[in-house]
């Protein structure tokens, strides 16, 4: 879903690739068939906002604070779910070099929404 006449964004577009191919990755990874993944982008207050959610199993609270760290896996990862624990590190530096904040909001058995907020480009006045 996305609104239309989104602001434009300053950003290195390989890097939003690599980003939006994680975090998006991940939800399909961690989400069971059938379920369900959204994906919003919308602007407020000179900026835009990314948000995905999926239905999966969710992330412990305790995990919740780390899972931005470099090779931290949650708890609640199956041992048949590949991963290296790198591409939410990644997720959190390119979100970093483009001045944005990144949090995630789940819920055990509910799902995750990670949410990423980037400043839209303001064109300097001449």
């Amino acid at each position: 879903e996305q609104e239309p006449n989104l602001p434009p964004l300053r950003a290195n577009p390989l890097r939003l690739r690599q980003m939006l191919d994680n975090l998006i990755g991940n939800a399909i990874k961690y989400t069971p068939t059938g379920g369900q993944i959204h994906i919003k982008l919308r602007s407020e207050d000179g900026q835009l906002i990314l948000q995905v959610s999926d239905n999966g199993p969710g992330i412990p609270p305790a995990d919740q604070p780390r899972i931005f760290d470099k090779f931290y896996r949650g708890e609640n990862v199956p041992d048949d779910v590949p991963g290296s624990g790198l591409g939410l590190a990644i997720v959190k530096s390119i979100v970093d070099s483009h001045q944005g904040r990144i949090w995630v909001e789940s819920a055990l058995g509910q799902g995750s929404t990670f949410f990423v907020v980037l400043p839209a480009f303001v064109p300097p006045v001449s």
